[in-house]
């Protein structure tokens, strides 16, 4: 993965936001792990399209993928947030570390 990529993932291990807060003097620190519902009404491969141009964390990784393959790609992650399709809606889980503290 490439490494601005992997920044996406800097905190997703439990206690590494508590640990870097703390290393910087802060205190009463909370840390969350939780699962929201990411809505989205239209189609799976929109959803796709959307998510591949506001995340630009995600973006070095796609770059990182050859040409030939974005189709495929495209095609496989359509198929795979289509299972999170009712109607017009898709409700994808999103994984989100909340984090609160005291200075």
């Amino acid at each position: 993965m490439p490494e601005p990529a992997s920044a996406m993932f800097k905190f997703a291990n439990r206690g590494s936001i508590e640990d870097a807060l703390s290393r910087n003097r802060f205190r009463n620190i909370e840390e969350r792990h939780i699962t929201l519902p990411r809505i989205w009404a239209g189609s799976s491969l929109d959803f796709w399209q959307y998510f591949q141009e506001v995340s630009t964390l995600f973006h070095p990784l796609m770059r990182a993928i050859p040409l030939n393959l974005r189709p495929q790609i495209d095609e496989a992650v359509g198929s795979a947030v289509a299972r999170f399709q009712q109607g017009n809606t898709i409700t994808v889980p999103a994984q989100v570390v909340l984090a609160t503290a005291e200075c």
